[in-house]
This record gives C-alpha cells, sequence and structure tokens, in this order.
C-alpha cells in the first residue's frame, strides 16, 4: 500500500509560523520558538512534505526540528512563490493565505527536498557569519582611524580595532576546531585545501555556504553560486 504525500504549507516570519496542513484544512498559528515547533513537528510523519520560503535565519529552527525528525521539507525562492501565487490568480497577501499558498505551491511542482543539514555546517555557519560582521566592523573602524584628526579619538577607536581582533580571533579558533574535529567537515575541507590558491577563509565559507559541494555537478554548483550564464533569447 502507497501512503500519499501530504502537503504542508508554513509562512516564516521572525515571530511566528503560519502553517496550512492539508490533512486537516484550515490555518493555524504557533510560535516561532524551538517548544512550539518541537510539538507539531512531533505530528508529522514520513508522508509529509513542508514547504516554506527561505528567510535566513528565522526558519533555521523550523529547519532544525525537521531534519531531526526525518521530515522532508524543501526552501524555495521567495521569488518563485509569488510567481506561483500570481499564476494561480491568488493576489490577496497574508500570512494564512501564503500557508496555504505553499501548500499548493508543493503539490503542483513538487520541489527538490533539502539534504537533512549536519548540525556541525549549522554552527560551522553560524560562526562564518559573526565572522564576516566582525571582519567589517573592523574594516569601517580602520577607515574611521585613518580620518581622525584627533589623536586621543584616533587612540580611543584603536583600542575598539584591538577588541575586535580578540573576537575574530577567538572565532577563526573556534571554526578552526570545529573543521578538525568534524569528521565531515574535515574530509570536505582536505579537498578544498587541496586546491591551488585556496587558502582557509575560502575554504570555511565554501564548506559553510555550499554544503552542496561533492553531493550535485559541476553545473549545478555554478548555479548555486550564481556563475552560470542563461540564455535570454526570446523575443527581439
Amino acid at each position: 500500500m502507497i501512503i500519499p504525500l501530504r502537503y504542508v504549507g508554513i509562512d516564516v516570519s521572525k515571530q511566528h509560523l503560519d502553517i496550512f496542513d492539508e490533512g486537516l484544512g484550515v490555518p493555524e498559528r504557533i510560535a516561532n520558538a524551538p517548544q512550539a515547533i518541537t510539538q507539531i513537528v512531533a505530528r508529522w510523519r514520513c508522508d509529509v512534505l513542508v514547504v516554506f520560503e527561505a528567510t535566513g535565519v528565522y526558519d533555521l529552527e523550523l529547519r532544525e526540528a525537521l531534519g531531526q525528525a526525518g521530515i522532508r521539507f524543501a526552501r524555495i525562492n521567495p521569488a518563485r512563490a509569488r510567481d506561483f501565487a500570481r499564476a494561480s490568480g491568488q493576489l490577496a497577501k497574508t500570512d494564512p493565505i501564503d500557508a496555504r499558498m505553499l501548500a499548493a505551491f508543493a503539490r503542483a511542482l513538487k520541489p527538490a527536498t533539502e539534504q537533512i543539514a549536519n548540525p556541525a555546517r549549522n554552527a560551522l555557519a553560524r560562526l562564518a557569519k559573526r565572522r564576516d560582521q566582525l571582519v567589517l566592523m573592523r574594516a569601517q573602524e580602520k577607515n574611521r582611524r585613518s580620518e581622525a584628526d584627533d589623536r586621543a579619538m584616533a587612540d580611543r577607536i584603536g583600542r575598539l580595532i584591538e577588541v575586535l581582533d580578540g573576537e575574530i580571533a577567538e572565532i577563526e579558533a573556534d571554526i578552526s576546531t570545529l573543521i578538525k574535529t568534524e569528521p565531515e567537515i574535515s574530509g570536505d575541507a582536505q579537498l578544498i585545501r587541496s586546491l591551488p590558491g585556496v587558502g582557509p577563509v575560502t575554504c570555511m565559507q565554501l564548506i559553510a555556504q555550499m554544503p552542496e559541494l561533492g553531493k550535485v555537478g559541476p553545473k549545478q554548483v555554478a548555479a548555486l553560486a550564481g556563475l552560470a550564464p542563461f540564455n535570454v533569447d526570446s523575443g527581439a
């Protein structure tokens, strides 16, 4: 006996998750918080495909809960979801409507599901993001110090730069430890670093931002990285 797939659409925001489960047929709202997410994920089984728009950190708890429960899910580009809504004649936009639309999107287009993320990769992505933020802050402060026309102010800025240097060094040490101690990540890092010209920062960013490396073909990787050319030959 084949169990038919049931589709669930979720509209993700910072505070709430609006959910439309085809099995229930009514929208519901829960807090975007670990306990509430765990409770609702617990009622789903392998016959469910959950679809939601990619929203960065706001869907992280949801992704991790679904991954731990072994439930298939797909994150889709918000622009693709809006195109589907317009093509379906759905012009109104509210959170419950969006959740229902995402369930319909899943049933009609059956998007490819995501690989279950390794928790260590999620941790690495968080560290990489924080490092990027600190490096940007340091560059801004260095520019301000170079433009300071007062020695005392330049010294103040310099002390902040020293603090940022220390924070960046600590995060980079955590990143190095994580890469060395996680077998899957360590293996990927060794392969990537074997390429000429690839240093530790590039290696770390590739592992954190492109978990698809090694799992899909070169053309798909180029498309994911935004480096693949696409024809735009229609019309004049």
